[in-house]
């Protein structure tokens, strides 16, 4: 396909060339199981810990706590069970939001269909937590505080850095788990401000399948088996796909994305843009309202536009982030969702901006009942 736009970048990224030659290299060189003790192995081992280095290195951590998974979601399944099961017989109260990721909200439902008591904070029209909000719901026996930094539908950006100092301050000795998926190599994230970090390669030019889950902490784990990554996740290691990640972080492109959103911002100002009040200028989210989003998203597909209706993983379904947010259903039904990386322009957002003008007069808008 030539001359396409694409601006679903939260959803994933193309990889950067980096990435596949450092794969290609990998499989052909070090293509060995690292956990093999002759040379072959040895070699694979090498790149191995060379790649956790690079991961330490960009949050502040050290190589030991450095645990690859298969991405976002096997991290914040691992770090939630992980200090659940680990502190349950001090507490059974997790404190998380509305509008974490479905790979947070489901094994924190699960946990409460085991038990747990579970406070969920509500971002409201502000589209993010406050800390005031966060220290009213942490309490004795509370375990785990688990709040993403960077909402994938939104942008909005949550005070994470703040978060374990409000936990000290209540008295609590919970855990503090953060998705930074959305975040990772857009604002700085250290792990001493956490106890869970979790990252993923394909938001950020790395290859799909690969994740890291970064922590001093105890780590009980989902796979049992040969007892690969200092038995916290059993499987024999993909070491190609860890260096296509590693490449990833050591290559990050510079680009103004913060010129970018504002030019988008501006052209898209006639229609109702859902901004939160702290928000990252790597996510935009706008209705057309009276226009139904996956009826536009596939408009735009046939104009070689490719935005998204929300979270790639909700297909289709209507998005808890907004509702958790107290917008109406009109402005959730005709939501949509753009994000950038390096590849983007300014002429990028005019040809949305003239595809949207063209659908809106081609296409028949939702007629709502009036009440």
């Amino acid at each position: 396909m030539e001359d396409f736009i694409y601006l679903d970048n939260a959803a994933t990224t193309r990889p950067l060339k980096c990435v596949t030659e450092a794969q290609t290299e990998a499989q052909n060189s070090f293509w060995g199981n690292p956990a093999s003790l002759y040379s072959l192995g040895l070699a694979a081992a090498r790149e191995l810990s060379n790649a956790r280095t690079v991961l330490a290195n960009a949050v502040g951590a050290n190589t030991g706590n450095v645990y690859f998974t298969s991405g976002g979601t096997e991290s914040n399944n691992t770090a939630i069970f992980s200090a659940a099961y680990s502190l349950k017989r001090r507490g059974k109260h997790i404190v998380t939001t509305a509008f974490e990721h479905p790979s947070v909200l489901n094994p924190i439902k699960k946990l409460e269909s085991e038990g747990f008591t579970v406070t969920y904070l509500s971002p409201e029209k502000k589209g993010y937590v406050s800390e005031e909000q966060i220290a009213a719901a942490v309490r004795e026996d509370t375990i785990l505080v688990s709040i993403m930094a960077q909402n994938n539908e939104t942008g909005a950006l949550n005070d994470v850095k703040t978060v374990k100092q409000i936990i000290k301050a209540a008295g609590s000795s919970a855990l503090f788990h953060c998705d930074g998926v959305q975040a990772f190599l857009k604002m700085p994230l250290c792990l001493r401000d956490f106890d869970f970090l979790s990252v993923s390669a394909h938001k950020v030019g790395g290859p799909k399948g690969i994740g890291a889950l970064i922590t001093s902490q105890k780590v009980v784990p989902l796979l049992l088996g040969g007892g690969q990554e200092k038995g916290a996740r059993s499987g024999t290691v993909p070491v190609p796909l860890i260096c296509g990640f590693a490449a990833a972080v050591q290559n990050q492109p510079k680009f103004d994305v913060l010129a970018l959103y504002e030019y988008a911002k501006e052209k898209l100002a006639g229609y109702t843009l859902n901004l939160p009040q702290k928000t990252s200028p790597y996510i935009l989210n706008f209705s057309v309202q009276n226009y139904k989003s996956e009826t536009l998203l596939h408009y735009l597909e046939k104009e070689n536009i490719f935005v998204s209706s929300g979270s790639a993983c909700a297909r289709g379904g209507q998005s808890h982030v907004l509702k958790s947010m107290g917008l109406s259903s009109d402005i959730s039904d005709s939501a949509i969702r753009i994000s950038f990386n390096y590849e983007n322009t300014k002429q990028d957002i005019d040809r949305l901006c003239a595809a949207l003008e063209k659908a809106q007069s081609e296409l028949i808008p939702v007629k709502r009942n009036k009440r």
